[in-house]
């Protein structure tokens, strides 16, 4: 997650967005053909990786790794443990992250920024969904830093 998907969906998330500097909103588009496909790259990227969240038994992190936010997220032998315990449920929110990926690739190859950033709601709501089941159940429903910088 954080070596593949987390850094592509970022790059996704943030493609479209408003900044608002010194009072003064400041709109945020890929600018040219190189940017919407270096976008798109990191869509199709995410697509593919969640290929890898299904293959069976794949460690969640590499080995040694605990919790980047203990105390919040459970730590990998535990999210594994979920995921044993549901494989099921776990490929169930992957093939939903792929779905989720081809609004945001169909605005992309439309240049279509408004229906980016509209895909991009929903890839988050697909994430956190995932996210309370298997990183952070305790936590239960609430909203991810992602839906409230939008």
């Amino acid at each position: 997650m954080n070596s593949v998907i987390d850094p592509n969906i970022d790059v996704v998330w943030n493609a479209v967005k408003t900044v608002i500097d010194h009072g003064k909103p400041i709109e945020h588009a890929p600018a040219n053909d190189e940017e919407w496909a270096a976008v798109r790259h990191s869509a199709l990227t995410v697509a593919e990786g969640a290929n890898l969240l299904m293959m069976p038994g794949r460690p969640v992190a590499p080995p040694g790794a605990g919790s980047l936010s203990p105390g919040i997220e459970l730590a990998p032998d535990q999210v594994r443990a979920l995921i044993d315990k549901s494989p099921s449920g776990w490929n169930q929110f992957a093939r939903a992250l792929q779905d989720s990926l081809q609004p945001a690739i169909e605005a992309i190859d439309k240049k279509d920024k408004e229906a980016l950033f509209e895909a991009g709601d929903k890839i988050d709501e697909i994430c956190e969904s995932c996210h309370q089941v298997f990183w952070y159940p305790e936590q239960g429903a609430g909203t991810s830093a992602q839906a409230q910088a939008r």
